[in-house]
């Protein structure tokens, strides 16, 4: 009996000290998360389109149009001028994504992510950024990241949009507290859920996965990446959009 209590200390030890594999991590997660009924897009698909309004009142369109239909040098994503009081933000056409954009029934591991072209390097490459809620520490941190970088994306033509559940209010007084800079989306749940990172029917009260999800510039998705709170985002985003740092970064 003496000599186990030592042996089942090292068993345990050694257990604690092995590395995980992000790899097997990562589709046990899209295994449990599929339970749920939360299903990764795929590289290729269409992105699901949508209207939203951010937190300073700027209306943004994405993923408009499909790949067949988009012309070479088209933009993604459309971000147009604040609407004005009357000017419901959700009475456009793509504010609700359809039933072809949403994800197919297949399971996907999202960590299947294959690096930018080099004919996308000079066309803007939009990225979504969910993330579970305002006022907690990890998005915070997040998105100052992000925040930081801001001008750096943009000299690369990446631009970043982060979506969570909340209200905009919500949005700016969150933005405002930490310095944040990243437009922040206001999603009811439905934005989430055409994206694979809510359950579908989802409302406002639902916690968004931490999903990263590249969009190119001809309308489909380049890559679809689950994240964890401690996630170097700047490195990532540039590595999956085929993009070096901007001089002097």
């Amino acid at each position: 009996m003496r000599l186990l209590a030592p042996l089942a200390i090292l068993l345990l030890l050694t257990s604690c000290m092995t590395a995980p594999n992000p790899q097997k991590m990562a589709e046990a997660n899209e295994v449990i998360l599929k339970q749920e009924g939360i299903i990764a897009l795929k590289v290729g698909d269409k992105a699901p389109a949508f209207t939203a309004t951010s937190a300073t009142g700027q209306r943004v369109v994405v993923g408009v149009g499909t790949a067949s239909q988009a012309k070479p040098e088209a933009v993604a994503t459309k971000v147009a001028a604040a609407p004005k009081a009357e000017d419901a933000p959700t009475a456009d056409p793509p504010a609700a994504p359809s039933s072809s954009d949403k994800a197919k029934p297949e399971a996907s591991p999202a960590t299947d992510t294959p690096a930018a072209s080099a004919s996308d390097a000079d066309q803007l490459y939009t990225v979504l950024f969910f993330y579970p809620a305002d006022f907690t520490p990890n998005s915070a941190r997040n998105l100052r990241e992000l925040s930081k970088d801001i001008d750096q994306f943009a000299a690369v033509k990446v631009q970043i949009l982060a979506i969570s559940t909340g209200s905009a209010e919500d949005h700016k007084r969150f933005a405002e507290q930490y310095g944040i800079t990243v437009p922040l989306l206001v999603d009811t749940g439905a934005i989430a859920a055409s994206y694979g990172c809510a359950p579908p029917g989802s409302g406002a009260d639902v916690y968004p996965q931490r999903t990263l999800v590249g969009i190119k510039p001809d309308g489909t998705i380049g890559f679809y990446e689950r994240v964890v709170p401690h996630t170097k985002l700047v490195e990532s985003i540039l590595k999956l959009c085929g993009r070096e740092p901007a001089p002097g970064k």
